[in-house]
């Protein structure tokens, strides 16, 4: 059996869309099990905090208390910021790391980011914790994209409040 080369190009096309299709779908599953195992557990850590206007720009104060049983060396969170009407300002989304003092086993520590000066709410996704020297698995994932972070990660939400 002789196959023409119309036969066998519509059979190479073929083939070759299954397989993307297949690729594809590893492809999402293997970014769901890396999300999965990423925000499996609760944040090792609790934020609270409060914004403050200043002269010139607004100033977001935060309070990180580290819950788990080793210290923190390093939290990386991303940081939305709305106006008094709830829209976001300016598409305002920035990444921070929280890398000043190292956080013992249940204490805290204070620090502060300066956010766009018409800030009266924010939205933290917290999306990575970094334990002191390795000495335990990172919690989260610093390598996902902002959009998989906003969509999964814990989110805290602050208000300002006078």
């Amino acid at each position: 059996m002789k196959i023409t080369k119309k036969q066998f190009l519509f059979w190479f096309a073929f083939l070759y869309f299954i397989v993307c299709i297949i690729t594809r779908i590893d492809e999402n599953h293997a970014t769901k099990l890396k999300i999965d195992k990423a925000f499996s557990t609760n944040a090792p850590v609790t934020i609270s905090g409060h914004i403050s206007p200043e002269r010139n720009h607004t100033k977001l104060y935060l309070y990180i208390k580290n819950t788990a049983p080793y210290t923190i060396s390093a939290i990386q969170f991303i940081i939305e910021s709305y106006d008094v009407y709830g829209n976001q300002i300016y598409n305002y989304q920035e990444r921070y790391i929280y890398q000043t003092k190292c956080i013992e086993s249940n204490k805290q520590r204070s620090s502060f980011c300066i956010i766009p000066y018409d800030t009266k709410s924010v939205k933290m996704y917290i999306y990575s914790v970094y334990y002191k020297n390795n000495c335990y698995a990172e919690w989260g994932n610093r390598d996902l994209t902002n959009e998989e972070i906003i969509t999964y990660a814990p989110t805290v939400y602050l208000e300002y409040s006078e």
